[in-house]
């Protein structure tokens, strides 16, 4: 396999690429193209890190990977996947301007990406549906990986449905992907300290777009645990760019800041930004409810039943 873009050519490759067809979003999405080049430039970094993350999970690809990307709108790290590994993409997204418990129709549709004069265009098939809430819409063992980047903390009721039907559709040897900001992360204590808000805005895309729950590294284990995941690594990365103030004090205080944080020892690891999980399912799919993180677990669904034929 050919190497992985540095920081530079990925921001090339991500500039350039389009949104030439999208069934589910129309206009909308193609035409925000600020929002959009702000996304790539801050989240380029994560998906650098976790193509790292697959390319451990899979040393050998004989085949090509069959990929559920949970979360795919708008399609920038599908891209990206397609340009390093070998693998048929599946997209799943709700429509921008749903809103949470709102009916969707579960449907296939389809998606072109422009990835350049150099390269041909990347079609794919994206679905629409809920994953707290609907059965995914694919037969069990489909997919040797799923991915959820970054989607878990836009989840308003649980994320354990989704957990364990994305546990259904993976194929035995499979791999489970996850990102999710670290609630813990030391420039959103600085933040609070600071007598700031650090909480996110509203956003035309509708409620999903914000923040409801993110987790710390412990929080993510044990939820990953009780749904029957085995835990194969999980790293905390420093991956945005940030500052504290433009001041000259709030430059230093944050490189020192960036440089503690970058120390091999516990308390700063657990004070990094992201959490970048790979994880492997065992046993049946699991509804699983810490107590931890559920504050009555009975209240909730016990067993877990979706089958797709």
């Amino acid at each position: 396999m050919w190497p992985i873009f540095d920081l530079n050519q990925c921001l090339t490759f991500l500039h350039q690429i389009r949104v030439e067809h999208d069934d589910v979003d129309g206009e909308t999405l193609r035409g925000s193209r600020v929002e959009l080049e702000r996304f790539y430039l801050v989240h380029a970094r994560t998906w650098l890190r976790t193509l790292e993350t697959i390319r451990r999970a899979f040393p050998v690809i004989d085949r090509p990977l069959r990929v559920l990307e949970l979360g795919a709108m708008p399609y920038f790290f599908t891209a990206l996947l397609a340009e390093h590994i070998p693998c048929t993409i599946t997209g799943s997204t709700v429509p921008m301007m749903s809103w949470p418990g709102e009916p969707l129709d579960i449907v296939a549709q389809p998606v072109t990406i422009w990835r350049g004069a150099d390269r041909p265009s990347l079609e794919l098939t994206s679905w629409t549906f809920n994953i707290e809430k609907d059965t995914f819409p694919f037969p069990d063992d489909s997919f040797d990986l799923v991915l959820c980047m970054e989607v878990m903390e836009h989840l308003v009721y649980s994320p354990s449905h989704a957990l364990a039907e994305s546990h259904r559709v993976l194929a035995p040897g499979g791999h489970l992907v996850l990102t999710i900001p670290n609630y813990l992360r030391a420039n959103r204590l600085v933040q609070l300290l600071l007598g700031r808000p650090d909480d996110y805005p509203y956003v035309g895309s509708g409620i999903q777009g914000r923040h409801q729950h993110e987790f710390t590294h412990a929080e993510l284990q044990i939820l990953l645990e009780a749904c029957n995941y085995r835990v194969e690594r999980m790293e905390m990365a420093m991956i945005w760019p940030w500052s504290i103030t433009t001041t000259l004090p709030g430059r230093v205080f944050g490189a020192l800041l960036r440089g503690f944080l970058d120390l091999p020892l516990e308390y700063s690891r657990n004070r990094r930004e992201l959490i970048i999980a790979l994880a492997s399912p065992f046993g049946a799919p699991r509804l699983g409810y810490p107590p931890l993180l559920y504050d009555d677990p009975a209240a909730f669904l016990r067993d877990h039943v979706s089958r797709i034929s």
